[in-house]
């Protein structure tokens, strides 16, 4: 059976984009942590978290990153 109404459609676009955002927003956390100052066997357990949990482990991640960040003076281009 062909499901030609309208909003058929739309929660299929909603959840697509909504998969689309959470993958992208999974790739930006790996990346972050594969940038990271972190040892490799640290790196290694937060992608390993961020991929077992898709959603909470990206968002535990920047929210560690970002804790991180503050109590540590910034660089400046001399440091670099």
């Amino acid at each position: 059976m062909v499901n030609d109404s309208v909003f058929g459609v739309g929660w299929d676009v909603l959840w697509l984009s909504i998969f689309a955002l959470l993958v992208v927003f999974l790739v930006a956390a790996l990346v972050s942590i594969n940038k990271s100052s972190l040892d490799a066997v640290t790196k290694l357990v937060w992608a390993v978290l961020a991929l077992l949990f898709p959603i909470i482990g990206p968002v535990v991640w920047f929210v560690y990153r970002s804790s991180n960040r503050s109590s540590v003076p910034p660089r400046t281009r001399a440091q670099q």
